[in-house]
């Protein structure tokens, strides 16, 4: 089950997550590309509650119920990296790039709203 979506700027990926998992899409041919499991090997288990794309398209932020927003660079699809972990007081609820790709801004359940800066 989805929980929440978000299109890269170019149109041609869809991330989709949903129960401790974020899958990529080619929105084009519905092909799976790859896909994130929250939790690899057991542990927590939770809803991946919003994702979002860098305006490059080459970052890819994913915010779970765990009070983490995590981030993967996916300048090669076939091998992605998590290249940040944010922590915050409550489960990440909404986050969203500015424009320019270098700030980040997310808000929680707890309604304070942080944002990060790379």
């Amino acid at each position: 089950m989805a929980y929440s979506l978000a299109f890269r700027p170019d149109g041609e990926v869809l991330a989709v997550g949903g129960y401790n998992i974020t899958s990529l899409w080619n929105s084009r041919t519905h092909d799976k590309l790859t896909m994130f499991t929250r939790h690899p090997g057991g542990g927590l288990e939770l809803w991946i509650r919003c994702v979002d794309f860098s305006p490059d398209g080459n970052i890819l932020a994913i915010g779970s119920g765990d009070n983490v927003a995590n981030l993967w660079d996916l300048s090669d699809l076939m091998a992605s990296q998590k290249i940040g972990r944010l922590r915050h007081n409550g489960d990440v609820d909404f986050l969203d790039f500015a424009p320019d790709g270098q700030q980040l801004a997310f808000v929680a359940r707890d309604n304070i709203l942080e944002s990060t800066t790379w």
